[in-house]
């Protein structure tokens, strides 16, 4: 994911010796990105596969039961944008209000924080979707204060299968967030 950015974003592995935040939030200072790697156990990440392959079939079946196959961004078999997951699945709700996310915060916007949203965004291989360049914020329809995106990839991802891409700050012509229009193909 990394070597394709020029300059390359700050990559960390969250398994090294001592203290990897003091690191982390230098990183997300200078580029407003970071990439952790390692930042969850095996089982951990085990478990997010469970629960978005649960939150599928959950979309599907009703799908399903209603005769419909797409819905608010969501297309039965092709791609998934699945919300507020956390609300009824406790394990969720543990990793995002866990001691690693909150670590994760204060290192990069600070110990006062509030969940906005979670969401299982998935992408079957044949999709029709894409996601075109913009900032998250940007979805945002308030004035609001930076806020913290984390992506976890529930599979492996790599510049050809389709990971995300980042343009650090460095690379920005303005540290602030810039207009967007509405794509055709979003």
């Amino acid at each position: 994911m990394t070597e394709t950015l020029r300059p390359p974003v700050q990559t960390l592995s969250m398994r090294g010796a001592g203290d990897p935040w003091p690191l982390v939030a230098e990183a997300y200072t200078r580029d407003g990105i970071v990439v952790l790697t390692e930042a969850l156990e095996a089982p951990a990440l085990a478990d997010l596969r469970a629960e978005a392959e649960a939150a599928r079939a959950q979309v599907d079946a009703a799908f399903a039961l209603s005769g419909t196959a797409s819905h608010a961004g969501t297309t039965a078999g092709e791609n998934y944008s699945i919300p507020g997951r956390h609300r009824l699945r406790p394990a969720l709700a543990a990793l995002i209000a866990g001691p690693s996310m909150r670590a994760l915060t204060r290192a990069t916007i600070g110990a006062e924080a509030w969940l906005f949203t979670d969401q299982f965004l998935m992408k079957g291989p044949r999709s029709r979707m894409d996601f075109n360049w913009h900032q998250d914020g940007g979805y945002v329809p308030v004035a609001h204060r930076p806020f913290l995106v984390v992506w976890i990839p529930l599979d492996p991802v790599d510049t050809g299968n389709g990971t995300i891409r980042a343009i650090p700050f460095g690379r920005m012509p303005e540290r602030q967030l810039l207009p967007h229009r509405e794509h055709p193909t979003n």
